[in-house]
């Protein structure tokens, strides 16, 4: 550099992020104002430089979301199963330009039906990833598990060793039995489900703790609650709690047990949209 004059360090905020190299300046009185020419001179290539840089991250994020969008969409059914004894219905809007959530079913028999729900920590294209191997997971090992707390054991340990512990979910799963009038859940860290039944509000507490994040489940255990005609459980995450009604409060624990009190016989469907 000993052939330079001088060195202009260029900021964008307070990162130098380019450094303007000058020789074969006239020495004199005008010394000061031509440097301060070539200052901003090169200051304007740099927000120039920079702008271009933004846009064209912002494309690449753009196709990232384009693409987490697309796995996002294939986690969540189009259509759920109905029958003469029970319907399932779900509904899907995502907060953000793409969500963690997960939500499925898979029969274990003619007369056991299975579902659930999940959502991973974080937003974005790590977590649709880590989603969208979690519904592998769920659809394989629910063939062979098909004892709820085993089962939520293997998932634990097949997440932990995907994410290193670096990621999380909690999850909720549950079987119908419609011959027996049964249902058997476990609850690994969610939000509590709301189960309306015989007049009353029961809420489906966590049986053991979130996926993903410890090697061993502490008091890994399956509950289980009979069915009666009538009864509605309502399965949820944290996007139902964090958004809006129409007069600008948060959706409450309380009023969602209202909510589902007042509309426990109602078709799921339109339960789902109101």
């Amino acid at each position: 550099l000993q052939e330079f004059e001088f060195i202009i360090p260029v900021y964008h905020k307070s990162i130098p992020i380019a450094y303007s190299l000058v020789s074969g300046i006239n020495k004199g009185n005008d010394v000061y104002n031509n440097i301060q020419l070539i200052t901003s001179i090169t200051n304007i290539v740099a927000v120039a430089i920079e702008n271009k840089r933004l846009v064209r991250q912002q494309i690449i994020q753009e196709k990232e979301w384009e693409l987490a969008r697309e796995v996002t969409s294939m986690l969540i059914p189009d259509k759920m199963p109905q029958g003469s004894k029970f319907a399932l219905a779900n509904v899907y809007r995502p907060h953000y330009k793409v969500g963690g959530d997960y939500i499925d079913y898979l029969w274990f028999s003619e007369t056991q039906l299975c579902f659930c729900i999940a959502d991973v920590s974080g937003k974005g294209i790590a977590a649709a990833m880590i989603m969208a191997n979690f519904q592998a997971l769920v659809q394989n090992l629910a063939q062979q598990y098909k004892d709820l707390e085993t089962l939520v054991m293997v998932l634990n340990r097949a997440v932990l060793r995907i994410t290193k512990g670096e990621k999380y979910l909690t999850f909720f799963i549950a079987v119908a039995d419609l011959e027996k009038a049964k249902l058997y859940y476990v609850n690994a860290g969610h939000i509590p489900p709301v189960l309306y039944r015989k007049g009353s509000i029961t809420d489906l507490k966590a049986t053991t703790t979130i996926i993903g994040h410890f090697e061993d489940l502490p008091d890994n255990h399956e509950g289980e609650l009979d069915l009666t005609p009538g009864s509605l459980l309502l399965a949820f995450t944290d996007g139902l709690t964090d958004v809006k009604n129409r007069g600008g409060h948060q959706f409450s624990s309380e009023m969602i047990r209202d909510f589902v009190a007042a509309h426990h016989a109602d078709p799921p469907q339109a339960i789902c949209h109101d």
